[in-house]
């Protein structure tokens, strides 16, 4: 599984989208950014996933 990216912003509600390459990220950063002006937009990438299974484990996605 290839890493993905998230805007936050930690004045607006959580991350609802994952993005599948930077440039949709940063797409997507922008729009936000332009129709809410003073906000910053963050563009955050999940590298590795955490989840319960006996035992509780952690794997990394595929770097670019």
């Amino acid at each position: 599984m290839k890493p993905y990216y998230y805007i936050y912003s930690p004045t607006k509600e959580a991350p609802t989208r994952r993005h599948l390459t930077v440039a949709s990220a940063i797409i997507e950063a922008e729009r936000l950014a332009t129709n809410n002006p003073g906000i910053n937009f963050e563009i955050l990438k999940c590298i590795a996933i955490s989840c319960v299974r006996k035992p509780v484990n952690t794997f990394f996605l595929d770097e670019d």
